[in-house]
């Protein structure tokens, strides 16, 4: 019996997760994070007008310059620490909601900045998301129900890739309905044990590979070839119009061009 047999619980979920970097996907919680930076963003807007009323309230010059430039210095703003009432409740000073707001200031940029990260991640391919949800299906006492969750229908939109690679149409097209023909053999027994199917992305791109050499040879000389024993213009035509729908549906199917690239070598 190997150590896989052993495993149970998150431990055989992180460990079969592991084989395949498509498996490494998480929920962003999209709509909590965006709460809590819509949390910041109001503290922030009280902290801020509070602080612009003190500043208001502090030009008066007559208040000496220990209240009229706690606006103007560094200085005296941080010699305007609070102190104690005379109930012994801490009464916040000219400094202390400075540094207040320094601190959620720091906390709201960095919730920014992993925000703009999270929205910058893909969500992981339909292949990718059925195959680990029916290996958590499959293996029901693996995991709690509500734990489980995570891998679930309603949560799939909010879910993330943390590897993801762009591939082309034809490729996308044979993972989804050609996969049987492209499985990777596995002859590692802890492999079989996850009860986990593996495709063989090298060979589905070898073949988009030979398809796109093939076919990118084959057109412009098959073109040439019918245009030259057809003498009807209105035939020609026709032709030339289908040859060059067939040259950009080849160009969309077989490589990563974008749509301007596409345009553009149909056009020449």
């Amino acid at each position: 019996m190997s150590m896989e047999d052993d495993l149970i619980g998150y431990a055989k979920l992180s460990q079969s997760v592991t084989l395949d970097n498509d498996l490494s996907m998480f929920r962003r919680f999209g709509a909590l994070n965006i709460r809590n930076i819509l949390y910041l963003q109001s503290e922030l807007q009280t902290l801020e007008l509070k602080l612009s009323n003190l500043d208001k309230d502090n030009n008066d010059i007559m208040k000496g310059n220990a209240v009229w430039g706690q606006s103007r210095s560094w200085y005296w703003a941080s010699k305007s620490q609070g102190a104690q009432d005379a109930g012994g409740e801490h009464e916040e000073g000219y400094w202390d909601l400075v540094l207040k707001i320094r601190s959620l200031l720091d906390r709201y940029n960095t919730a920014l900045r992993h925000q703009a990260w999270l929205q910058s991640l893909k969500s992981p391919s339909k292949r990718s998301w059925t195959t680990l949800r029916s290996f958590v299906q499959a293996n029901r006492t693996m995991l709690s129900e509500k734990d489980a969750e995570y891998i679930a229908e309603k949560n799939r939109r909010d879910l993330v890739a943390l590897t993801w690679s762009e591939k082309e149409a034809l490729s996308l097209i044979m993972e989804e309905h050609l996969s049987k023909l492209f499985k990777k053999r596995v002859n590692d027994s802890d492999l079989r044990n996850h009860q986990i199917g593996f495709i063989s992305e090298e060979k589905i791109a070898l073949v988009v590979r030979l398809l796109a050499v093939a076919l990118s040879s084959i057109l412009p000389i098959l073109s040439i070839v019918v245009l030259y024993f057809i003498q009807s213009a209105t035939v020609r035509l026709g032709l030339i119009i289908i040859c060059s729908v067939l040259c950009s549906t080849v160009l969309a199917l077989l490589s990563n061009a974008k749509n301007a690239e596409i345009l553009a070598v149909t056009a020449a």
